[in-house]
């Protein structure tokens, strides 16, 4: 498991304090082929303590996910490009992105972000105020 991160950089120190919010690399089941080289990617950058910075910066291009400019936003987030390359020729991480994958499938997720709050699934909407006000009500009825 990931670094836990504040939920959407939010900053309400009474979430933070009772909520963690954890990640797997989960590609697309329809389209995994595809996915599966930024899911390598992002635990290649987590190797490097940047999993995060390199989740981000591939979702805010997801247009441009070839090998290329995965190298490139490695370098961009200031890892170490060879090691990163390194890591990514090998598929070193090819096993954990797939356990990954069965453990979300077992567990419900077909698709991302999913999101379980005290271990249901939630199928509410995703954005910040909603989420947030969700977890407050939980934080009320399970302080």
């Amino acid at each position: 498991m990931q670094k836990p991160t504040t939920l959407y950089n939010t900053s309400s120190s009474s979430l933070e304090n009772n909520f963690v919010l954890s990640s797997a690399t989960f590609p697309e089941i329809t389209c995994i082929a595809k996915r599966n080289r930024p899911c390598l990617a992002a635990e290649a950058a987590a190797k490097q303590g940047k999993f995060w910075q390199m989740h981000d910066y591939l979702f805010h291009h997801q247009h441009a996910l070839g090998n290329g400019y995965l190298a490139e936003y490695a370098d961009a987030l200031g890892l170490d490009v060879m090691q990163f390359l390194r890591d990514m020729a090998r598929h070193i991480y090819a096993d954990r992105v797939r356990e990954d994958l069965a453990s979300g499938i077992h567990s419900g997720v077909c698709q991302t972000p999913t999101f379980f709050i005290n271990c249901l699934h939630y199928d509410g909407a995703c954005d910040r105020q909603t989420l947030t006000a969700t977890l407050q009500q939980q934080l009320e009825v399970n302080p």
